[in-house]
């Protein structure tokens, strides 16, 4: 349900102005949440896997989740989804480079 409600979102969604929001949103989500996850793993001297969950957890893409959230509390579901599917495809790229940086084969 939440996919369909997600696609249904993204339909004639206009990009103009929510470039910076989507970014901004997008940033935090796929390059400042590992870089605070390192630090926080680094100072509470997480190793091995428990360093590598910490990181790799908080670098995933943004939920569905938000989406649901956004909708029920009409709070600009269309940026939520825009976010969701910018994450998401993006993702691909930063998870990979995450993984070359934790030594994950």
């Amino acid at each position: 349900m939440l996919l369909i409600l997600l696609g249904s979102q993204l339909v004639g969604v206009r990009l103009g102005k929510r470039i910076p929001l989507i970014s901004l949103a997008t940033g935090l989500r796929l390059i400042a949440a590992p870089v605070v996850a390192i630090l926080i793993a680094s100072i509470f001297e997480f190793h091995g896997l428990e360093y590598d969950v910490a990181i790799l957890e908080a670098s995933m893409p943004a939920a569905v989740n938000a989406l649901l959230l956004a909708s029920y509390y009409d709070c600009d579901p269309r940026l939520a989804s825009s976010v969701v599917l910018t994450t998401t495809l993006l993702s691909v790229v930063t998870l990979t480079l995450l993984l070359i940086y934790l030594g994950v084969h």
